[in-house]
Parts: C-alpha cells; sequence; structure tokens
C-alpha cells in the first residue's frame, strides 16, 4: 500500500492540494497547501489523499533518499527561472523542506510580537556594543552584565541575541522570564527549578541535565564520594545513574531538579544504590534559602565544564517586575540577586559582602560555600526597566557603570536596515514572492512616518513592516496610511 512521505502531492478535504514536506510523531504531516498563504499546516496522515502519480513519486523520493552511496541519483537538469521583474530586490531562492518551514515560523513569531527562537542574529540592528560587551564576557568566561531599557526597547529580543550567541561559543545556557507568581526572584528554589528545565547545551535537540550527567556519571571524581570533584548534591546523583535501578535514579533526578520530592525519598533511594557518603539535604521552597541556590548552580557551571562545555551563562528577563513586590518580598528578591551577583564576580567587584547575606535552613545548608570554586564558570545576564526601584537594589549589589547596558534608542539609518532585513527575511521565507525596490521604499517610508510620530518600538515596527508584506503577497499591494 502506497505511503505518505515527505514530497508526495496530496490533497486534503477542507485544505484542498499541496506537498508533504515533514512527517511527525503520531500519525501526523506538516504539509504546505497551494491555498493557504501562511504557515504550512499539520494534520493528520488518514486525512490525506494520495494525488494521482503521487504515490510512486513519493516512494521513490523516499528510497532514492535511503540509498547507499554506492548507487548515485541520476543528476537533474535545472529548471529555468523566470527574470526578475526590473528593481526587484535580491532574495534568497525558495527554501523546501525544515528550513523553509523554519524561516516561516520565525516570520509568524515576529508577526504574533514574540522573539522566535532562530534567526535573530538576522535582523539585529543597531546593538553592535552590546554584542560586543556580552562577547567580552564570554571570553572573561564569568560576570554580570545588566540590560537597562524602556519596554519595548528589545531587551527580550537581546537576550535572544545573547543565548545564541552564548550557544555558538560552547556555553550552556538557560532563559527565563521572571514572573511574580510563578518564578519570583524572591523564591530561589522555583528560580532554580525554572532555571533546570530551560537549560540548554550545546549541540543538544532537548533541555536538561542529561548531557552533563551522561558525561559524568562514569567519573570517579565525581560520582564518587569525597572525589576530587565532589559535590554534596550532584555526585549522589551521578552515582545512582550509575550504580542505582532506575526509579533510585530518577527519584534523585527530580530531587536535585528543584521537583518535589521529600529529602526522606531522595535518602531512601540513594540508600539503595549503596551511596557510601553523606546524604541528600533538603531543598525547600523557603526564600531565605538562597545560599543552597547560588552553590548549586556554580556547582552546574563547573560541572558542565568538567563535561566538555565552557561554563554556565543565565539569561533572566523582565526583573522589572520586582515594582510590583512588597517592601519583604523585594528584600528577599535583594537576597537573591545578590547571591547571583556573588556566584558570577570576584568579590572586589560586590558592593556589598557576600557573607552578610542572610543565611536560612539548617547549620549544613548555612556552612555550604556561596561559590563551588572561587573561579567557577558562571556568568549572569538581567534585563531591567529603569525604574526607581531596580536603580536602588542593583546599586546595592555592583556598579552599573561598570557591567550595565543602556540601550539606546534606534536611530534612522537603523530602522532603514531593519526594514531592509525583514524584507529579506520575508522574501526568502516566502519567495518566489519578491517585493520590488520600489515597493520596499514605501515601508521604509511608511517606518519613517512611524518614528517620526513616536511609534518608535521595534516590535510594533516590524510587526508593521510583516503586515504590509502580507496584504501584498495575498492581494493587491496596499498603501500604508499617511
Amino acid at each position: 500500500m502506497a505511503r505518505v512521505v515527505p514530497g508526495a502531492r496530496v490533497s486534503h478535504a477542507d485544505y484542498g492540494r499541496g506537498r508533504v514536506m515533514l512527517l511527525r510523531a503520531g500519525g501526523k504531516a506538516v504539509v504546505f497547501f497551494e491555498g493557504q498563504k501562511l504557515l504550512p499546516r499539520t494534520v493528520l496522515v488518514d486525512e490525506l489523499t494520495l494525488q494521482d502519480g503521487a504515490a510512486a513519486a513519493g516512494e521513490a523520493a523516499a528510497a532514492a533518499s535511503a540509498a547507499s552511496l554506492q548507487s548515485a541519483a541520476p543528476a537533474r537538469r535545472p529548471r529555468a527561472r523566470a527574470p526578475a521583474a526590473p528593481g526587484a530586490l535580491a532574495v534568497a531562492p525558495a527554501l523546501a523542506g525544515a528550513e523553509g518551514c523554519a524561516l516561516r515560523q520565525v516570520i509568524e513569531a515576529l508577526r504574533c510580537g514574540v522573539v522566535p527562537g532562530e534567526r535573530v542574529d538576522s535582523y539585529t540592528v543597531g546593538r553592535q556594543a552590546e554584542v560586543q560587551s556580552f562577547a567580552h564576557l564570554l571570553d572573561e568566561g564569568r560576570g554580570v552584565r545588566l540590560i537597562f531599557g524602556d519596554y519595548g526597547s528589545g531587551k527580550t529580543h537581546l537576550l535572544e541575541v545573547f543565548e545564541q550567541q552564548a550557544l555558538r561559543r560552547g556555553f550552556m545556557t538557560a532563559r527565563v522570564t521572571l514572573d511574580p507568581d510563578n518564578v519570583p526572584p524572591s523564591h530561589p528554589k522555583r528560580l532554580y527549578r525554572a532555571i533546570l528545565s530551560e537549560l540548554r547545551c550545546p549541540g543538544q535537540p532537548c533541555r536538561g541535565l542529561d548531557p552533563v550527567i551522561e558525561a559524568l556519571f562514569r567519573s570517579s571524581a565525581h560520582a564518587q564520594a569525597f572525589g576530587s570533584r565532589y559535590s554534596r548534591f550532584f555526585s549522589p546523583v551521578l552515582f545512582a545513574r550509575r550504580e542505582g535501578g532506575t526509579e533510585a535514579y530518577a527519584t534523585l533526578r527530580e530531587w536535585i531538579e528543584g521537583e518535589e520530592v521529600k529529602v526522606g525519598e531522595a535518602r531512601e533511594a540513594l540508600a539503595e544504590c549503596g551511596w557510601p557518603g553523606d546524604p541528600p539535604l533538603a531543598l525547600p521552597d523557603f526564600r531565605t534559602y538562597g545560599r543552597v541556590y547560588a552553590h548549586l548552580l556554580g556547582t552546574l557551571a563547573v560541572y558542565g565544564k568538567d563535561a566538555g562545555f565552557r561554563g554556565l551563562v543565565v539569561l533572566l528577563d523582565e526583573v522589572e517586575r520586582i515594582d510590583v513586590m512588597t517592601w519583604q518580598q523585594l528584600s528577599y528578591a535583594n537576597e537573591a540577586l545578590g547571591y547571583f551577583a556573588a556566584g558570577a564576580l570576584p568579590q572586589d567587584e560586590l558592593r556589598f559582602d557576600p557573607e552578610r547575606l542572610f543565611k536560612g535552613g539548617h547549620p549544613v545548608h548555612q556552612e555550604l560555600p556561596i561559590t563551588f570554586l572561587d573561579d567557577q564558570p558562571l556568568s549572569v545576564v538581567l534585563t531591567f526597566t529603569p525604574l526607581e526601584e531596580t536603580f536602588e537594589v542593583v546599586g546595592s549589589l555592583v556598579d552599573p557603570r561598570r557591567c550595565g547596558l543602556d540601550l539606546r534608542s534606534l536611530e534612522r539609518k537603523d530602522y532603514d536596515e531593519l526594514a531592509a532585513r525583514i524584507i529579506e527575511l520575508y522574501g526568502a521565507a516566502y519567495a518566489p514572492f519578491r517585493p520590488s525596490s520600489e515597493r520596499a521604499a514605501v515601508i521604509k517610508r511608511h517606518v519613517r512616518r512611524e518614528i517620526t510620530s513616536g511609534l518608535d518600538s521595534p516590535r510594533h515596527v516590524v510587526r508593521d513592516i510583516i503586515s504590509l508584506l502580507d496584504a501584498d503577497r495575498v492581494g493587491p499591494a496596499v498603501e500604508p496610511a499617511a
């Protein structure tokens, strides 16, 4: 029986004819339908009907992809392309398969006002100084950067740029958006748990601790009690991975990730594995345990470097939410941010004595050093809206003049370049659609009118450009409102 495979021509009762781009788990397929002008759709394979001749062609394409290198496929004659219209922009040719789908997903994210997870470098303008400052931070291997900027100035976009830059250079990253209810800086365990869940390792498709654990669980220095890299927290987990059963290891994994595992359960699981070292410590969700979680992040940074990565970069977005906290919540948040700074900076760059931060928990928790190593590869990047409350908190911890980045407003030339890059990116995603150079000039003039009238949020401008391009692509050219 013929199968639906990538490249097959199909039809759907609701969406009409199309071509299969990808197959996904659960009996689903990503299909680009001819009558749908936006993103490809994900539908059930059972809802698709192969068109006449498509079954054989699709099967042949799948067979050719799986054939051995000894049987080379016959060369195809290049198809003639229609010449571009006079004055058309030079746009990359249409990208097929997953690459083309990824580009259209980037455009869809921008259309919704969301920073996409890819290609942010391709439309980043006017931020050379900030990118160079972060590159210097990566060269140093540890430190703090504070990003100050008004709402809509591009703080989140810049964090995405920084994260992709760090991953390319071999650092683990964790980018977390703070939230007063679910991930407040005043609750260090919730923040730690969010960081672990968002942990990314270079070259790894999934998030989490697995790459670090799999690289180190056979290392006696890390997995044995009191080895040269012994950790009161991470070594028991590595030991359970090597010596324990599946259930015991799963329990220890949930414990180290900050999930709701009682310390008694963790100790019982470790006893089953024959662990000869100290028993696990409790990891409570009390606001006074910032020291414990700072120590854990430092340990993770060191273990990540031992696993072959260059260190850990933590990126915290929307720290400005501290302005909605009560006085007591603000004091707890100040303690947590202080521990972050103490873990990432040498003491001579701090404006406070780390040992005077509140030491919560039992004596065994209070005796933990803030850092796992004195020179640990941990970097922290935080974004702030420039409010009086934020300057008061930050200024008590570090010198903003040394590690602060003030996002200046983009200039007209920056917006011109931004418009050109978005048009180019859009053309690559939806080729053979090609806006003429005259049409591009109209869009740029519209952008200039917007910024002149005060609507100079990059996010707003990008959404506007894409709306105009959408209108041009799916129908007659629409003149922007004066």
